[in-house]
């Protein structure tokens, strides 16, 4: 079973359809939202798992995932962005029975005008970006979270967690996204050059280029050698 972290402001007509597909997928348990523009809040009645979090200002993105995953009751976590849409019950089902095995799992950018009829998953390749899009919706295992600085708010909480996990990989399906529909809004641009400055300040995360462990191997794999799902 899953708990799902919506961090949202409401920008993005796919987030209410999302919330639908969630409710109504037997595999996801709670649908953690955090709410970062109360003002904007539509109806959220219609829902039996939604577990509400408002905040009285907006706290962005990476301290709402962490918050997420403190609050989450179960062990595998799903941190998805609130403009993306898919097949909730399909992809899920997919991940649930692999996510114990791999730890942590993004979206390939493939996906994105995706068309192939299956499923597959691919290991993350070695000390290269990744394509854009991989954090717009992560499996993961709340066993292995690890705290994002609370300094990093919109940007590089996917790269901290893919640098921390055990193992990273990438997912390939079919989906739609209207990507950063809030965080390319021109009033957070100031909080993400913040977030660049910070990230180097640390020296956790080079913003140029995603660093991964030398323990997750040297080498990529096409997803078909991979699994098929």
């Amino acid at each position: 079973m899953f708990s799902v972290i919506i961090p949202t402001m409401w920008r993005s007509v796919r987030t209410k359809d999302m919330l639908v597909r969630l409710e109504e997928t037997d595999i996801v348990s709670e649908i953690i939202v955090i709410d970062n523009d109360v003002g904007r809040t539509p109806d959220l009645s219609f829902s039996t798992k939604i577990k509400y979090i408002p905040q009285e200002e907006n706290i962005y993105v990476n301290p709402a995932w962490n918050l997420g995953a403190k609050l989450a009751k179960e062990d595998f976590l799903c941190l998805l962005n609130d403009d993306i849409s898919f097949d909730v019950q399909r992809v899920f089902s997919s991940v649930n029975p692999i996510l114990g095995e791999l730890k942590c799992i993004g979206v390939d950018h493939f996906s994105y005008g995706y068309s192939g009829e299956g499923i597959g998953v691919t290991r993350l390749p070695y000390e290269i970006k990744w394509g854009e899009g991989w954090g717009c919706a992560i499996f993961l295992t709340k066993e292995d979270w690890v705290i994002i600085p609370d300094e990093l708010k919109i940007w590089f909480g996917d790269n901290w967690i893919v640098s921390h996990y055990p193992s990273g990989y990438q997912l390939a399906f079919d989906t739609n996204t209207d990507m950063s529909s809030t965080a390319s809004s021109e009033e957070l641009n100031f909080r993400i050059k913040a977030d660049i400055l910070e990230a180097k300040r640390i020296n956790a995360l080079d913003p140029a280029i995603t660093p991964l462990s030398e323990r997750w191997g040297q080498s990529a794999y096409r997803y078909e050698e991979v699994s098929r799902l």
